[in-house]
């Protein structure tokens, strides 16, 4: 409808560069010009009086409809074009009596359909009339024309048309295709682009109602509202759509069920009455309108929830004003600065074309590029950072060289390749595969997987009373020492050169050594063999190698490692061989060594290398002898905590952990979870969330709390805190405040009465992340990890099928179900109650909805009812053992459906929905789904 000033603007749908400008009597068509940028008039039409209403053809696009407030519909031209249908210019669509003609559409699939919206005439007129362009009636037909008048798939026929003995085009009482909504007055209307056949239009001032062509004989949904002016479907999503009354500009979600509220509304600025409001259609989420007597265009950015389809969905929104400059040199004159309408460019992002309310040809339109907003932001490592549109500009500092891996890259393709997705025995050892290969993976990360991968075998292997599956260093000391203390132990070792030498053996200790990747003490060593040859087998641990052996008071093992390793002829094997010659003269603590090593120290680079002459340099009786060894960075933290847990005893011990752990929390070491273990205790939520801070890995963040058992609160054990407990807990957490929450914080709601804990909003951030990129499979397959990982202590192992291991808490209820055609209830309640005396399962009848006992929806081939047993066929080898074969889909098109063996076999000879009468192309339409 045209707006209050009598005057619009479109762009041509095809035509980048060309828009026309619609007045009450005129049609003018604008070009820009290449070079000035100016529009021009190429073209001028005049029309009839009284126009109220157009549309232009989406594919002939000079062609345009035209309602007037007498009730005729005309399609006209405001200039010839060799691609356009010569006689369809002209052409009349009247009805016996006079009705005012309130919008136009044409379907954007259905090229040759044209539907109108007209006032209440009398009780048995119909508001929207659907008509069909290329239909005539029969007496000013030829036999010749007769075969071209039925379209293609790409569009309309090019035809011509014999008028008998008239020469021109006629008014024509063509009869509607359709006719809808009797006895209500339509002031807006709109086709949805994808579901071609389905339209929605704004009535009488009190709905907004939706219609289905394939079923006339009543609306399929209906709002309650005034906003019945300017509806808009999104383009980006057909869920949606906008309209407007006065001063409010609403949006409503078609998906939800209590769908009479808006899930956006807004009133504009000074209560103006709105004109126009139009979806963008190159950006998402974009709305834009205008308002009366103004010279700014509002501008809308919705801000969509993650749970958008939820009932309490609200959308939030970021607003600016785009200012229109008809004429800068003029701009004190105020009529000329007003803005009549306005229309964004179909494809060029943020091109606008305004027409104003001043007659003046110079100042009556302006095309113009809306500028976005600058985005500026400092980057964590002192960087500058400045986003335009789809650019960036980046300002680094040279000391720190801007990543050229992007992380949120690198996490979208761990996910797709299956990262952390991966249930049971192999959950670890996916994870090792995974990151071996993956170049963007650190040190840290990979041992990360590999640690846990080896305390989930010493879980099974061992007995493992601890209160969570994988305990941390310091824990495992504190159960030792609160039961039996370590026992002191002196032992003369085998090799010639050292002498006695004190080292500290228990169980706990043993047990550091394994999660540390050594291997026992205890016994003939051969773990530690294992460990050696393994480190030798890479080809670039013999310092470690050598250094480990060393440290187990294996001093002829080093030297015999660092002999063989020396046989290469590069600078880094002379290094090898001048310390193992070194080794091999090492006689006890004498004064000469310490003086050698200060010599040799400075030349080597190597920290195992340097860390072997100051064990040997400090071997004394006080522990606090190692505190140089200790404190060696270069080392890595596992080795570190290994050498102390057998050189140290009890409580220089403890000690050395706790100073070793509040430092690697401090910096988010992922190597420090070998410290503080992984369970929801504020030095691993700590460490992870330092950890996230400092890279933005949120994904393995997330994977490592779900997969060590964090998410299942509840357990008897002291460290598995309920969310109220947590020390950590903010508050007040406002992300997850919604009802549409996942399993695991509903869960966790359950248990506490405090919001949620640090760890779960890491990994709720995960999910999301998972929504975003619509990987709803591994999303879910998250949330059953998230139901299945409860630990408990003296559990063998959580991927065991014992019952220990079974969760406790109450299974979520479903949030989605099948709802009857006739009642909309779900079909599916009751079903699987026992009836009184009943001894095996149910086997009633399941072919009718449960409530209202009507019958379920039947197979389109079978022609059986949803829910009927679906006999073997002996013939298909596909449908033996296939339990999905017997389940019921349908399309969501066009709503029909059926089993899926027999809609498998139907869809492979056949595009077409096999019912009768019915032209959907459903498979097409899946594929067209999936390809994007």
């Amino acid at each position: 409808m045209l707006s209050a000033y009598g005057r619009d603007v479109r762009w041509m749908p095809k035509n980048g560069d060309k828009f026309l400008v619609v007045s009450p009597d005129c049609l003018q068509l604008f070009a820009t010009d290449a070079e000035s940028g100016r529009p021009t008039v190429i073209a001028q039409h005049q029309i009839g009086p009284f126009l109220r209403c157009f549309d232009i053809h989406p594919i002939f696009e000079y062609l345009v409809a035209c309602g007037y407030a007498s009730g005729r519909v005309v399609l006209t031209s405001p200039c010839r074009d060799a691609s356009e249908p010569a006689t369809l210019a002209g052409r009349e669509f009247s009805r016996s009596h006079s009705r005012q003609c309130q919008g136009l559409a044409w379907n954007p699939q259905q090229q040759y359909w044209l539907a109108g919206g007209f006032e209440k005439y009398n009780r048995t007129d119909y508001a929207v009339l659907i008509y069909d362009v290329w239909s005539r009636p029969a007496s000013v037909m030829t036999a010749a024309t007769v075969d071209a008048a039925w379209p293609d798939r790409h569009g309309l026929h090019k035809l011509s048309w014999v008028e008998g003995t008239t020469t021109g085009p006629q008014s024509v009482a063509a009869r509607p295709l359709y006719e809808l909504a009797q006895n209500e007055t339509a002031y807006s209307l709109a086709w949805f682009t994808q579901q071609h056949r389905t339209l929605v239009a704004g009535l009488s001032h009190r709905y907004v109602r939706l219609f289905d062509l394939r079923d006339t004989s009543k609306y399929q949904q209906s709002l309650t509202t005034k906003s019945v002016y300017g509806l808009s479907v999104d383009p980006f999503n057909e869920h949606r759509f906008c309209c407007y009354v006065e001063n409010t500009l609403e949006v409503y979600d078609l998906r939800l069920r209590n769908n009479n509220k808006p899930v956006f509304s807004v009133n504009t600025p000074n209560s103006a009455p709105i004109v126009k409001a139009q979806w963008d259609p190159v950006r998402h989420n974009v709305l834009t309108c205008l308002t009366k007597d103004s010279t700014i265009i509002q501008q809308y950015h919705l801000i969509q929830p993650a749970n958008a389809a939820a009932e309490n969905a609200e959308y939030t929104h970021m607003d600016r004003h785009v200012g229109v400059s008809f004429n800068a040199k003029k701009s004190h004159v105020q009529g000329r600065r007003t803005v009549a309408s306005f229309e964004w460019h179909p494809f060029v992002e943020n091109r606008l074309v305004a027409v104003s309310t001043f007659d003046d040809p110079d100042h009556l339109v302006v095309d113009t590029t809306v500028c976005e907003h600058v985005s500026v932001d400092w980057s964590p490592t002192g960087g500058l950072a400045a986003s335009l549109g789809h650019n960036m500009m980046a300002f680094t500092d040279p000391k720190w060289p801007a990543s050229e891996v992007d992380l949120s890259v690198v996490m979208h393709r761990r996910a797709t390749n299956n990262y952390g997705q991966v249930a049971g025995a192999n959950a670890f050892t996916s994870c090792v595969t995974l990151l071996e290969k993956d170049d963007a993976a650190d040190d840290s990360l990979k041992w990360l997987w590999r640690w846990m991968e080896r305390l989930s075998n010493l879980s099974r292997n061992d007995d493992w009373h601890y209160e969570c599956r994988f305990p941390g260093v310091c824990s495992m000391m504190r159960a030792r020492l609160s039961q039996n203390g370590t026992r002191l132990e002196h032992k003369q070792l085998p090799d010639q050169g050292l002498p006695s030498t004190r080292v500290y053996i228990a169980m706990e200790r043993d047990r550091i050594l394994r999660a540390c990747g050594w291997g026992s003490l205890t016994g003939d060593r051969a773990e530690i063999d294992v460990v050696i040859d393994k480190l030798i087998e890479k080809g670039t641990s013999h310092p470690r190698a050598a250094a480990i052996a060393l440290f187990c008071l294996r001093l002829k093992k080093a030297i015999e490692i660092l002999t063989k390793a020396s046989d290469a002829d590069d600078e880094k094997h002379t290094h090898l061989r001048l310390v193992a010659m070194s080794l091999a003269g090492y006689q006890g603590t004498a004064a000469m060594w310490p003086e050698l090593c200060a010599k040799l120290l400075p030349t080597l680079t190597d920290p195992y290398l340097r860390a072997m002459f100051v064990f040997l340099s400090c071997r004394k009786d006080a522990d606090t002898q190692f505190e140089p060894l200790l404190q060696m960075s270069g080392l890595a933290l596992q080795d570190r905590i290994a050498f102390a847990s057998v050189h140290l005893a009890d409580h220089p011990l403890i000690e050395f952990l706790d100073h070793t752990a509040a430092a690697v929390v401090q910096d988010g070491d992922l190597c420090g979870l070998l410290l503080t273990g992984i369970k929801p205790t504020e030095d691993c939520i700590r460490l992870l969330q330092n950890y996230v801070d400092r890279t933005g890995d949120v994904q393995t963040a997330a994977l490592v709390l779900i997969h060590g058992g964090c998410m299942a609160p509840g357990s008897t054990a002291p460290a598995m805190l309920t969310v109220a407990e947590h020390p950590l807990t903010p508050s007040s957490t406002p992300a997850l405040r919604n009802t549409s929450r996942s399993a695991s914080s509903a869960r966790l709601a359950e248990e506490g009465t405090g919001d949620a804990t640090p760890g779960l909003n890491m990994v709720e951030a995960y999910l999301s992340l998972l929504n975003s990129w619509r990987m709803w499979h591994q999303r879910a397959v998250l949330e059953s990890l998230v139901q299945g990982r409860t630990w408990t202590p003296g559990a063998q192992s959580a991927d065991s099928t014992s019952s220990a291991t079974t969760p406790t808490h109450h299974r979520i209820p479903s949030q989605v179900f099948l709802a009857c055609t006739f009642c909309g209830k779900n079909v599916i309640i009751g079903r699987k109650v026992a009836r009184p005396g009943q001894v095996g399962p149910d086997r009633a009848r399941t072919n009718a909805c449960c409530s209202c006992r009507k019958p379920l929806p039947r197979c389109a081939l079978c022609r059986r009812h949803m829910g009927t047993h679906l006999p073997p066929e002996s013939d298909s080898s596909s449908a033996k053992g296939d339990h999905f074969a017997s389940w019921f889909t349908w399309c969501q098109s066009c709503r029909h459906g059926g089993h899926v063996l027999h809609l498998r076999q139907w869809f492979q000879t056949s595009t077409e929905c096999p019912v009768t009468g019915c032209g959907c192309r459903c498979q097409m339409l899946d594929y067209k789904e999936s390809s994007l």
